[in-house]
């Protein structure tokens, strides 16, 4: 599968996303119950899914991924992580993140995970 031509945007809008998700629980209660439209709705469109596409949030990971749908073998499902927020991150950086990400949420999130 080709990669979006704006593959780099919409991983630093998603990188905003879980920010945001680590800043307001209502936020994240939200972004698991619909992912599809809380995402285009937060990043205003940048980030979109196409019609029928299946995205969930998975607390307990940090990888993304695309995998197989369980309950259809001929769907896929975008997998997007919100882990526990990392304990060195603090509200200012979240905020920051949240408003513009600039590079550093992709190494801290890199350092804490991987």
């Amino acid at each position: 599968m080709p990669l979006h031509e704006n593959w780099q945007k919409m991983s630093s809008e998603l990188h905003r996303v879980i920010a945001q998700a680590w800043l307001e629980p209502d936020f994240a209660e939200k972004l698991k119950k619909d992912p599809k439209t809380t995402i285009t709705e937060f990043t205003n469109g940048d980030v979109f899914f196409a019609e029928g596409e299946r995205v969930e949030v998975d607390a307990t990971t940090f990888s993304w991924r695309i995998v197989q749908a369980q309950d259809n073998p001929l769907e896929a499902v975008t997998v997007i992580p919100v882990p526990p927020k990392p304990a060195d991150v603090t509200t200012e950086e979240l905020k920051q993140w949240a408003e513009e990400d600039n590079g550093e949420f992709s190494r801290r999130f890199k350092a804490s995970c991987c």
